[in-house]
């Protein structure tokens, strides 16, 4: 039945060795080019905001749902190379910490 082995393709757990799509350079470039379209475009972003709302307060409220999405996506990377990679693929997919990504958001 179809939707026995979809739910068994779910419930099994995932083999990071056998995916290039998890591979840790993948993960890496993948990572690296949110990374750099972060700092590119958050400015103008900001740039943005601040032209159309003009209220700084405003801005800020109506940002930090915004921010906080941006740090739970980097956060769950991080998870989920913890729970999958041993420590030396971690240094390779190099996550940035959460220090990196608030500096850039709050800048």
């Amino acid at each position: 039945n179809e939707q026995e082995q979809r739910a068994k393709n779910e419930l099994a757990p995932l083999d990071v060795a056998s995916s290039e799509r998890y591979n840790p350079r993948a993960l890496n470039d993948r990572c690296s080019q949110a990374f750099k379209q972060l700092k590119q475009n958050w400015p103008q972003v900001r740039a943005a905001f601040g032209l159309y709302i003009g209220m700084r307060e405003t801005e800020e409220i109506l940002l930090q749902p915004i921010r906080r999405a941006v740090c739970n996506a980097f956060s769950s990377l991080t998870s989920f190379a913890e729970r999958h990679y041993e420590e030396e693929q971690r240094l390779i997919i190099c996550a940035p910490g959460q220090e990196q990504i608030w500096l850039i958001l709050n800048a």
